[in-house]
């Protein structure tokens, strides 16, 4: 194949991104070439074509138009591909010039800042990952909003701590080591181009990308350099990274891979927080799912806890409502201050709606910060920062008139900006156009050169109008018309019906179907005049754009910590908009260990079914350690127990609760083990799961956690299961070091004899009424135990063939006639005295032998001879297995 200049530039180019597709811009396109056009075919449905197509080597080729690319841009991004854009960097000067070109910013799924693919709710993370032996580190950064988090983990399987802190935040990227290959690719989804058996593997834990880089970028020594660099710090110790070498480490190599990709200094990431675990009420991924706190059942929002609090009225507040849910506090003084403050929302309708009034009018602050520090934002972004600021001096005021401490110490630190909206406001227009090349974006008299500039322009477009007049006076042709287009330029168009009256001075320019198109010396010299004034407009307006730009960027600390504030009072006024419209409480957080809830909800499912039954629950460590709840199927032992949670999980959060009273202690975790899951692709089954997830809790629940099971056990035989639920209730009641709060969900009713042994234990039982044969479901939790599950009441409501629905009622009876032991105890209960010694299984068979013994306990000796008893003991003995 012959290498045209261009080609060779593209291959130039592309080397140096050999794992990204290149958008190569060509006139008012981007094109890609070969396999990236076969790629971008594919991905996006274009067409693919050819460049050279006659020759023996065509060039296979696709593109798009560049003011449509940003959405196809994201389309590749949301399936995994790392995208860079090459623009041109010079004007075409002539058809046979060669113009220089250059990637511009390179688009992966943690860096991308298209509005496509951001939703206002949720921050869009890069992770970095790195560690040994000895500890890992995570770091976070939203490339969108420039907060930047970092940990170290250490301990105990503190790498899978790191992949389940990860989980928790969701991040579309994840930047790790290349010595950690073998350890993390499994977990995440293959390259988006990887060979067709990839298919074939497990389902990832992560669906994001995981992007490996050498292991020198997550070097702590260079990595303290360049976080030193960009914060202008000397010492890291502020950042309470010292001593914290993976956390260096991981630090820098994710603000790297950000400035590198992005072709920029990142200077909207002003400052780097530590990520404690300590502080924060820690919520594992199942857990998450399981209560369904950001996600409902489906996988989306709707049914979920935060579908149900979110009231906030700005993207900032949703995201910090959002970070709460997942990192809720442990610090009584953090939630204490929170609670006042919705509590003084809650109780003042008039204020609270004049905040949210307020808050209304704000844009999204922190992002656009992050679009203008990477020389991305618009006009109409600058716009909306001007506007949004705006609304800072009031929201400030009403702020300081509060009595709680919180939203008082918010009003004494929120900066107004009131000098970055004037300058805004003296510079630019009060509606500019979506692009600074569209001209008219700087306010007249802001700069004296580009009035001048627009005057002469003006003057020029009075003088053409004033040439078309004389023109047609001097010709006679009253339809002569002065026009312009971008190929042409101004031009006189004259009809085919004047063509005779045309004056020899005019220089002819293109024919058209309806006549002819010319020019005059007059003309072209005004349109050069034109051209030189337009386009020193836009290069003056661009210039004097910029340093705007750059002036705001310098300030972006300061818009930064009032978009935190106007996220905090946004979260706020929303927890008490929620609190008032759904008759929230506030709850008592304390340090002992008692929890009691008086008429509690379920947050979501009383949002979403009329009637709901209120319920009490109450738990400590010594009297109500364990609670076995017991009763039939759908009467809402799974809803109450989640329903305990989440009140649990609103109070640390700082919002009042559905309840009449909650009285909850501070808590270290919420562990939940509820739903049967399986794993085929991964050669787990649902019982695996199940005990693997169980025995996590086991291993690290304490007595400040709250631990929520459901039906643990039943994925095996009944007696294994039976047996497996017995020991955890007993282990979880016994260990010292792991004796939680436990609502502990069953239909091994031979569970309930554990209040009878274990002085924690209590039973309650969801209460059913059954009148002429059917059940009602009550869903009101009294103290007992249920003794029977109304399993066969429930198929019979789904529909079960009546034939099956009684055949299972005869079978039920036969099974419940054997219930107790010969001498009449509970089965379970008859071994309790050697529960700690070590015994083997029963045998399959020693349910059979049963019948054998209660037939020899029934003989009645004192009617037997010798011989009568020796027939019969012969008879029983060849019965036995």
């Amino acid at each position: 194949m012959a290498m045209t200049p261009m080609i060779r530039q593209y291959f130039a180019i592309k080397a140096q991104h050999p794992g990204a597709l290149l958008f190569f811009r060509l006139g008012d396109f981007y094109e890609m070439f070969f396999d990236d056009a076969q790629v971008a075919s594919r991905e996006l449905d274009l067409t693919l074509t050819a460049r050279h197509k006659d020759t023996a080597q065509p060039v296979p080729m696709c593109g798009v138009p560049h003011h449509a690319a940003a959405g196809y841009i994201a389309r590749l991004v949301e399936r995994g591909y790392r995208v860079a854009i090459c623009e041109q960097t010079e004007e075409a000067a002539g058809k046979t010039k060669l113009v220089e070109r250059a990637v511009v910013r390179i688009v992966t799924p943690g860096t991308s800042i298209e509005d496509q693919l951001l939703q206002g709710a949720e921050n869009r993370f890069l992770a970095a990952l790195v560690g040994s032996g000895q500890g890992t580190a995570v770091a976070l950064l939203d490339a969108t909003t420039g907060e930047f988090w970092v940990t170290e983990l250490r301990g105990d399987a503190h790498l899978e701590a790191a992949l389940n802190l990860l989980e928790r935040f969701d991040p579309r990227e994840v930047l790790a080591a290349q010595s950690l290959a073998p350890l993390l690719a499994p977990a995440f989804p293959p390259p988006p181009a990887a060979p067709a058996e990839s298919a074939r593997r497990p389902p990832p834990r992560f669906p994001a990308a995981l992007t490996l880089a050498e292991d020198w970028r997550f070097a702590p020594d260079a990595g303290e350099t360049l976080l030193r660099e960009h914060f202008g710090v000397l010492s890291l110790a502020g950042f309470g990274l010292e001593g914290k070498p993976y956390a260096i480490g991981a630090a820098a190599a994710v603000l790297r891979y950000l400035r590198e990709t992005q072709m920029n200094g990142a200077r909207h990431v002003t400052t780097l927080s530590w990520l404690e675990t300590t502080t924060t009420l820690e919520l594992d991924a199942l857990t998450l799912k399981n209560l369904e706190v950001i996600a409902g059942a489906d996988g989306s929002q709707r049914d979920s806890l935060l579908s149900v609090l979110d009231e906030t009225v700005t993207s900032m507040g949703a995201r910090l409502l959002r970070q709460w849910l997942l990192r809720p506090s442990r610090e009584l003084t953090v939630i204490n201050a929170r609670l006042d403050a919705v509590a003084e929302l809650h109780q003042d309708p008039i204020r609270r709606d004049g905040f949210r009034q307020l808050l209304r009018s704000i844009q999204d602050i922190e992002r656009l910060v992050g679009r203008l520090s990477l020389n991305l934002a618009t006009p109409r972004d600058v716009a909306a920062l001007r506007e949004s600021c705006a609304g800072l001096p009031a929201l400030k005021e009403r702020l300081l008139a509060c009595a709680a401490s919180l939203p008082l110490t918010l009003g004494e630190s929120l900066d107004a900006c009131e000098d970055l909206r004037q300058r805004i406001a003296d510079t630019i227009v009060e509606a500019p156009p979506a692009k600074i090349e569209d001209g008219q974006v700087i306010r007249p008299g802001f700069n004296a050169e580009l009035d001048e500039l627009r005057h002469a322009r003006h003057d020029a477009s009075g003088a053409i109008a004033a040439i078309e007049r004389r023109e047609r006076e001097r010709t006679g042709i009253g339809s002569l018309k002065i026009r312009f287009n971008n190929v042409f330029g101004y031009y006189i168009e004259v009809t085919k019906a004047n063509l005779a009256r045309v004056p020899r001075d005019y220089e002819r320019k293109q024919t058209i179907a309806n006549g002819e198109r010319y020019t005059t010396a007059e003309l072209k010299q005004l349109e050069a005049r034109l051209r030189d004034a337009e386009t020193r407009i836009v290069a003056l307006e661009t210039e004097i754009f910029e340093a705007l730009r750059d002036f705001l960027v310098e300030n972006a600390r300061r818009l930064q910590a009032a978009a935190r504030i106007v996220g905090m009072l946004d979260a706020l006024a929303g927890l008490a908009e929620v609190a008032a419209r759904r008759r929230y409480a506030r709850p008592e957080l304390h340090a002992e260990d008692e929890l009691v809830i008086e008429d509690g909800r379920h947050p979501v499912v009383e949002a979403r079914v009329a009637g709901f039954v209120p319920n009490d629950a109450r738990l400590n460590n010594s009297t109500d350690r364990l609670l076995v709840i017991t009763g039939p199927n759908m009467g809402g032992k799974s809803v109450f127990l989640r329903q305990v949670g989440l009140i649990a999980l609103m109070a640390h959060v700082g919002s009042f609760v559905p309840a009449r009273r909650a009285r909850i202690p501070l808590m270290d975790r919420i562990f939940t083990r509820i739903g049967a899951s399986d794993n085929v692709a991964r050669g787990r089954s649902t019982f695996m799961v199940e005990m693997t997830e169980t025995a996590c809790i086991l291993n690290a629940t304490t007595p400040r956690s709250l631990v929520l099971l459901d039906e643990i056990g039943r994925g095996t035989a009944t007696f294994d299961g039976l047996s497996l639920a017995w020991a955890v209730c007993e282990y979880l009641h016994d260990n010292a070091r792991h004796a939680a709060k436990t609502l502990f969900a069953t239909h091994y009713h031979e569970l309930v004899d554990l209040a009878r042994i274990l002085p924690g234990v209590r039973n309650v039982q969801l209460a059913v009424s059954e009148r002429d044969g059917d059940i009602v479901f009550l869903h009101r939790v009294i103290e007992g135990s249920a003794n029977k599950s109304y399993g066969i009441e429930v198929g019979r409501l789904a529909g079960l063939p009546p034939a099956v629905v009684a055949r299972a009622r005869e079978i039920l009876a036969n099974l419940e006639a054997n219930e107790l032991d010969v001498l009449g105890k509970p089965k379970l209960a008859r071994h309790l005295p050697a529960r700690r010694g070590k015994r083997d299984q029963p045998t399959l068979f020693e349910a059979a032998n049963e019948s054998v013994i209660e037939e020899l306990r029934e003989l009645d000796i004192s009617e037997l001879t010798p011989d009568m008893a020796l027939v019969a003991l012969r008879r029983l003995q060849e019965r036995l297995l």
